[in-house]
């Protein structure tokens, strides 16, 4: 038996939240213009979300497919 590894264990919950929260994002709704005056912030704030967040999909793939692999002796 494989000893357990916590901080990947982590790392793979960490992703699962942040691509639960790239994919609120998205249902919150289309982006407006950055120059507009009254949520700038605002949409600054999601845009970097989902900038931040994009990367978790990728991180999370690769995680699983690592552990989804089973060596074996042909």
């Amino acid at each position: 038996m494989a000893a357990r590894e916590s901080n990947i264990e982590l790392l793979r919950i960490i992703t699962m939240m942040m691509v639960l929260l790239l994919h609120a994002n998205v249902a919150i709704g289309p982006f407006t213009q950055l120059s507009d005056a009254d949520n700038g912030v605002e949409e600054f704030i999601r845009l970097f979300m989902e900038i931040a967040c994009v990367v978790s999909v990728n991180a999370f793939i690769m995680i699983s497919g690592w552990f989804g692999i089973i060596p074996s002796v042909t």
